[in-house]
């Protein structure tokens, strides 16, 4: 019965009705497909380029060990999704921290040592970041960033589009950053939507040559801002997704610069080695001034928007181009920060907490400071920073009159990042009954 309400919910009356008939297309010959999902990833040319996060249920793990296990063979990441694939945001704390180490077990029990969980209909509450938190998982993904303006007109269905923003943890792609979120040793990476489910299921494009223009409008689009793009599909509808997926990945391979083609994990870890970067700012000579940078070997720093460092159309990303150190010192680089005014951002001592963690997340080097003249860029706050005021902050900074220095998001000199998941809620149609009684 919850399970019907949720479908409801989500998809309307009308939608419901379809849902049954969709269902029985997707699972009846489940197994069949997904056999034949497991063959086309045996003989793929870009399975190298672009592993796989297949984030999957417990139980089906216990019930299709040896298809998961394929995956996992042909160089695929394995991740957990749950125990029954039940709504982790109906269930208490306790009841969410049982279900996250009962399917850790169960993983273990399989030689799977898995460290990223995926909420089952990406669902949760702040019940379920405590619980998590609480966890060895420490890396999760299950928040939509939307390119509503790439899905086709005619499918348009505001209705469909009102709902899932309320169900869901959504935003659009044009008031935010896709990029992964570390808080409290929980790195948190975002999905880019629409994915397989709205495409073909709730807009009816069901031409692979339609999603594969979709998919590669997209990621052209997060190249161009330095994001991340992230898609994701089910094993049930990889016949509309597999043509998509090599043209993606091809794509990809031609833009005039680098994307960092990774795996969840991956980035996850990244995101976490690249957090932990330090830095400190020195007097040199008469009136310069040097950055020392301990960061990771495949960090990549840059300097801009002023043009101090690069000839016109050497641009890396919008203005900043890449800088190599003048020296070394120990475990740190050191690198040009200015005569005079140094490449840095001052803070003025009544800017939130919030603000200053922004900054680091960005990669900008802020100080607090009551000497603003001393700064390429200057911010003087006393009020919150929220969420709505990142992207305005980062137009700004990515515009500034005079240089800065920037930690990159991505390693060996990427603009930009590519990962695929895939979500294993269920391969039959037994397996899709079991999984609504435990809703």
């Amino acid at each position: 019965m919850k399970y019907l309400f949720h479908i409801v919910a989500t998809k309307g009356v009308a939608h419901a009705v379809g849902r049954a008939f969709q269902i029985l297309s997707r699972f009846f010959f489940g197994t069949r497909r997904f056999d034949r999902m497991l063959a086309s990833l045996g003989r793929a040319p870009y399975v190298s380029d672009a592993k796989i996060t297949f984030f999957v249920t417990a139980i089906l793990l216990e019930r299709h060990e040896r298809s998961i296990r394929k995956l996992h063979e042909l160089g695929h990441i394995i991740a957990a999704h749950g125990l029954y694939h039940s709504n982790m945001k109906l269930q208490t704390l306790e009841k969410q921290a049982s279900i996250l180490r009962d399917s850790r077990q169960v993983f273990e029990k399989h030689g799977y040592a898995v460290d990223g969980f995926r909420c089952p209909y990406l669902s949760y509450n702040e019940d379920t970041i405590t619980a998590l938190r609480s966890s060895p998982y420490w890396w999760t993904s299950q928040d939509l960033i939307c390119w509503s303006d790439e899905i086709p007109s005619g499918g348009h269905d505001r209705a469909v589009m009102k709902r899932l923003a309320h169900i869901y943890s959504w935003t659009e792609a044009d008031e935010s950053v896709s990029l992964p979120r570390l808080s409290n040793g929980l790195v948190d990476i975002p999905i880019t939507a629409p994915d397989d489910e709205m495409l073909v299921d709730r807009y009816k494009v069901r031409d692979p040559r339609e999603i594969g223009k979709i998919w590669e409008t997209i990621l052209r689009r997060t190249h161009d801002k330095g994001e991340l793009c992230h898609l994701l599909f089910h094993p049930e509808r990889f016949s509309f997704v597999e043509t998509p997926l090599k043209e993606v990945v091809a794509a990809g391979k031609e833009m005039s610069t680098p994307i960092w083609f990774t795996s969840l994990p991956e980035i996850a870890e990244w995101w976490k080695r690249r957090k932990n970067s330090s830095w400190t700012i020195e007097k040199s000579g008469h009136n310069g001034w040097r950055l020392w940078l301990e960061a990771p070997e495949e960090a990549t720093l840059l300097c801009g928007p002023g043009g101090a460092t690069s000839e016109e159309g050497d641009s890396f990303f919008r203005g900043f181009a890449t800088v190599d150190p003048i020296e070394t010192r120990d475990r740190s680089a050191g690198y040009f920060a200015g005569n005079g005014q140094r490449y840095t951002v001052g803070l003025s001592r009544s800017c939130p907490e919030e603000l200053e963690d922004y900054l680091a997340e960005e990669g900008f080097f802020a100080e607090r400071t009551d000497r603003e003249a001393d700064h390429s860029f200057f911010i003087d706050r006393d009020q919150p920073f929220e969420d709505k005021d990142k992207l305005p902050l980062l137009n700004q900074l990515e515009t500034a009159a005079h240089p800065l220095l920037r930690l990159w998001r991505w390693p060996g000199e990427a603009r930009s990042a590519l990962s695929i998941s895939s979500d294993v809620d269920a391969i039959s149609i037994l397996d899709f009954v079991r999984r609504a009684l435990n809703f």
